[in-house]
């Protein structure tokens, strides 16, 4: 199917999804009543929740984010709550409330008016990007910044005086100032001095000075004056936008997820709203017989299990899951009030790697639990990913794609898989020398995390290739947003020894259905690929 032809049947699939929109909250709204008329029933919670997720997933995916906020908000809150019960009048209240956003959330959709995205926060508008004010007084090197940072995710705003560069970085709080030292010393020792205090009033803030000057007289200036990061002209962009990710995102990081099994349904509620507060997701589990689907669907960082449960106690479970290859580095965490010490050794040697007394303090759990999840990411992270994208491994990688073709399967979901392979890269390798191959190859990975899902799985296949899987994703979503990413990477422009050169990218995308085991799919989007190739590079394929 031709680019063009492809982008009409897009449009198409738009607006059918835009017609259903009102039966698709309906359908939810529906369900909940059925919970809250009838019997509880858990299990039709679970539909419940699903219907919500599933929402969340495609309006953004379809261009309504403020429908997929809402989704998201009503599934993360009925997510959190214990649905082996019925829900508490306060909590019943909340997701009704969260419904009637729901609805308000699809009004300018069946008004056919589009939302309009303002500088004030909304939860129905699309977040800008994140800000970086920019003083450069090399208009070229100012447009090259404005270009390249808006292709990784960063929305660049050049201010062409000083004084008010300082102004709106005092007043608006951007995330990141980038500033041209040289030419803001040439300014009143008054205004230069406003830096500083700057850095002072919010440290989060990188400020990246730029500066032809590279002796440590000049550095030490800098820093007196707040610099962050000191970056020597002529200014290769990679490594402009290397220390920008570096000291920005390297504040936010995944909350941990803590899978709680235990029998009692409040102590197992106590426990979430602990660790919740802490900022980590959790998810209970009451009936340890039924561990193992929690386990493929949450995919926990660290499990706190009760050590006396009915059916299966907690250190007959952890034998059982460290019997389990997939399951073996996490760490396994009793909290019970067993106070026997032989019992307590004896679960340790079954796969235990530590046991908290009840009762316990809320800061005590917290740090329990912290300290041995940072440990195991750490040593997860060396193991399953690659050291110079940080995407998971070509090893780690197949495994996640048997897990996420074995869920959509099961849910009945679409799933999307993405094979991508950098264009003629040995020629770059060859011309330019590895480790400007190796800053390629970074720019690509850098690009996919920024403008993808964060519950889309990605891998570095080999050398030049990636493997992308989109869950929830039809064949024409997944298009848009790979052509949107092979344009963008197009655009890039890479440097080497004062060369500026410009790299592509194709991609295959197959699709579950019809493919319906991962060796299928990856074969299917592997020949896409090469179809790709086949046909002149610099595209994607299906």
């Amino acid at each position: 199917m031709q680019a063009t032809d492809f982008q009409q049947a897009l449009q198409a699939l738009k607006q059918e999804y835009e017609r259903n929109l009102p039966d698709k909250v309906a359908e939810i709204e529906n369900q909940w009543r059925t919970l809250t008329d009838e019997a509880w029933d858990s299990e039709q919670f679970k539909t419940f929740i699903r219907l919500a997720h599933s929402l969340a997933g495609s309006g953004a995916t379809y261009g309504f984010p403020q429908v997929s906020t809402a989704a998201r908000d009503l599934e993360r809150y009925s997510k959190a709550l214990n649905g082996e019960m019925r829900v508490s009048p306060e909590e019943e209240a909340q997701i009704q409330a969260r419904i009637v956003s729901l609805w308000q959330s699809i009004i300018p959709v069946e008004h056919g008016v589009a939302a309009v995205q303002s500088d004030a926060p909304s939860s129905e508008t699309t977040p800008l990007p994140p800000c970086v004010l920019v003083y450069e007084h090399d208009s070229e090197l100012a447009r090259d910044i404005e270009t390249q940072l808006g292709y990784f995710g960063y929305r660049a705003e050049r201010i062409a005086l000083f004084h008010n560069f300082l102004e709106q970085a005092e007043q608006t709080q951007p995330t990141a100032l980038i500033l041209d030292w040289d030419e803001a010393k040439q300014c009143s020792a008054e205004e230069v001095s406003r830096l500083a205090p700057l850095h002072k009033k919010n440290p989060s803030q990188p400020i990246l000075f730029l500066s032809e000057e590279d002796d440590l007289a000049a550095r030490l200036e800098a820093v007196q004056h707040g610099a962050t990061a000191y970056l020597v002209k002529p200014i290769v962009l990679s490594s402009l936008l290397e220390t920008l990710d570096a000291q920005t995102g390297s504040r936010s990081s995944e909350p941990f997820r803590i899978l709680i099994i235990e029998d009692e349904a409040s102590l197992a509620s106590w426990a979430a709203t602990v660790l919740k507060q802490a900022g980590m997701l959790t998810q209970t589990v009451t009936d340890p017989m039924r561990v193992m689907s929690a386990l493929v669907d949450f995919r926990p960082d660290l499990i706190l299990t009760d050590f006396h449960m009915p059916g299966v106690t907690g250190p007959e479970l952890a034998a059982i899951l460290r019997q389990q290859e997939a399951y073996l580095s996490i760490p396994i965490v009793f909290l019970s009030s067993e106070t026997d010490v032989d019992k307590q050794l004896s679960a340790m040697l079954l796969g235990g790697d530590d046991f908290l007394l009840k009762p316990i303090e809320p800061p005590h759990l917290i740090s329990s639990v912290t300290s041995r999840v940072q440990r195991a990411r750490i040593l997860r992270n060396l193991a399953e990913h690659d050291s110079l994208t940080g995407l998971l491994n070509h090893t780690r990688f197949k495994e996640q794609l048997a897990v996420e073709v074995a869920r959509a399967i099961r849910t009945q979901r679409e799933l999307a898989f993405v094979m991508l392979d950098i264009d003629r890269f040995k020629s770059v390798n060859d011309i330019y020398g590895h480790p400007t191959g190796d800053r390629v190859i970074k720019s690509l990975a850098r690009l996919l995390k920024q403008r993808l899902r964060k519950t889309d799985i990605l891998g570095r296949y080999g050398g030049e290739e990636f493997a992308v899987i989109l869950p929830e994703t039809n064949s024409g979503a997944a298009y848009a947003v790979m052509e949107e990413i092979r344009t963008s990477f197009a655009q890039i422009h890479q440097h080497a020894g004062g060369v500026e050169f410009q790299v592509t990218v194709s991609g295959g995308i197959a699709t579950l259905p019809p493919w319906l085991d991962a060796a299928e799919l990856n074969e299917a989007a592997d020949k896409a690929l090469y179809q790709a190739k086949r046909n002149g590079r610099n595209q994607i394929a299906l």
